[in-house]
């Protein structure tokens, strides 16, 4: 009988060995796209308990937070990413945390964080667009026409009716 649970033990300690961080990133990207959410959030859990440097790890359980509608957890990892010394995950940080304040109707943090990440890519017209959304969304049409205009320059983007209507029919100086 020692022999045999002896056997059992040593299965188990084998068996129970270092986490495969990149299989169970995996793993949580095929849960996260076919929206099993709370399972995806469960594996990128393992991942950061083993390294806060994984950050791809923030990025897509920030988005099942957010799929969840847990936007404050979505935000809090957003905002993990602006730890990375990696310009595209800060960037990314910013431009996500502010689709999660623009979630939540918090315009004017939603607008600080996408002028944050224009300031890593000053030519990113879907960033204009935001920007340009969030002035008018807190009351500032003549700046939102000035970044409706400018991401024009860089190509053509979904802006609301409303904003292209105003914005074409009023004289906005590019040069804030």
């Amino acid at each position: 009988m020692k022999f045999i649970s002896l056997i059992f033990i040593s299965v188990l300690i084998t068996s129970c060995g270092p986490l495969d961080l990149e299989k169970e990133y995996n793993k949580g990207l095929r849960l996260y796209k076919i929206e099993e959410y709370e399972k995806a959030i469960k594996s990128f859990d393992l991942i950061i308990e083993q390294t806060d440097t994984f950050y791809d790890c923030f990025l897509y359980r920030g988005f099942s937070y957010r799929e969840l509608n847990l936007t404050e957890l979505a935000s809090i990892d957003f905002s993990k990413l602006m730890n990375s010394q990696d310009s595209v995950y800060q960037k990314l940080g910013y431009v996500n945390r502010g689709g999660t304040n623009y979630d939540v109707k918090d315009y004017k943090f939603a607008l600080y964080d996408y002028k944050k990440a224009l300031e890593y890519e000053d030519s990113n017209e879907i960033i204009m667009n935001m920007v340009s959304h969030m002035y008018f969304a807190t009351g500032d049409k003549d700046s939102g026409c000035y970044y409706y205009k400018k991401s024009l320059q860089f190509g053509k983007t979904d802006f609301s009716s409303e904003i292209t209507q105003y914005c074409d029919s009023t004289t906005t100086i590019l040069s804030k």
